[in-house]
């Protein structure tokens, strides 16, 4: 796995957020409130929802939500696969043609909304979350962005 940090940062974000500007249907869930809706409301992922990475991955954003937790999700999603001729050679090699590329992503904050906030905390995360998946998961063809939203002022 290729683990890299993303300097590209998206335009701010309020959180919660209101409107979806590629798509105006989609809203805001809680689930830290609602942790239930986990696998009813996330339309994404329910087409996928055969494969066991996803009942996985909607346990972390159970726990990412709950009372154990000191964060809270904010945002997630995945696209269809296609092909990517883009992809990093590092992955690349490992390939007798353009692979398959499956785009997701799963935002989350602090719940205390003043570590979101500071340089430290946030650099601290990110090297945590690199540092955890670079040593921790197994070598399989994949590449993973680290990357902070702007703070909405």
């Amino acid at each position: 796995m290729f683990v890299d940090y993303d300097t590209e940062v998206p335009p701010p974000r309020q959180h919660p957020w209101t409107v979806a500007e590629a798509n105006p249907e989609a809203r805001y869930w809680d689930f830290r409130a609602n942790p239930g809706k986990i696998p009813l409301v996330l339309e994404d992922f329910k087409r996928w929802s055969h494969y066991a990475a996803i009942p996985r991955f909607y346990k972390m954003l159970t726990w990412l939500n709950g009372s154990d937790s000191i964060f809270e999700t904010n945002d997630c999603g995945i696209r269809s696969p296609m092909g990517d001729s883009a992809t990093p050679e590092v992955v690349r090699r490992v390939f007798v043609s353009y692979p398959l590329v499956l785009h997701g992503r799963l935002a989350f904050i602090f719940r205390d909304l003043t570590w979101n906030a500071s340089t430290s905390a946030i650099d601290g995360l990110k090297r945590t979350i690199h540092d955890s998946l670079r040593d921790n998961v197994p070598n399989v063809p994949a590449v993973v962005k680290i990357r902070e939203w702007a703070q909405f002022l």
